[in-house]
């Protein structure tokens, strides 16, 4: 959620704006939504992701984007 300021703009707590950055770069590497959801939804009481957290899920991410990687070099 967000709160408005005086001047009407809206903020927004860091751990929302920390999932937001996750989520954009995430799709940036060519993630679904479903696919970022899933790896949200493995966080304990829906934490923003940690450091650690990011390594695990990219690890976990490799085998998927070097599998589209070499799908488009064929193409």
């Amino acid at each position: 959620g967000s709160q408005r300021s005086d001047g009407n703009h809206r903020r927004y707590a860091r751990g929302t704006l920390r999932r937001v950055a996750f989520i954009r770069a995430a799709q940036a590497v060519g993630l679904t939504l479903d696919e970022i959801g899933a790896a949200l939804a493995t966080l304990p009481d829906a934490r923003t992701p940690t450091a650690a957290d990011w390594a695990r899920l990219a690890r976990r991410w490799t085998p998927l984007l070097d599998a589209r990687i070499a799908a488009l070099t064929r193409l």
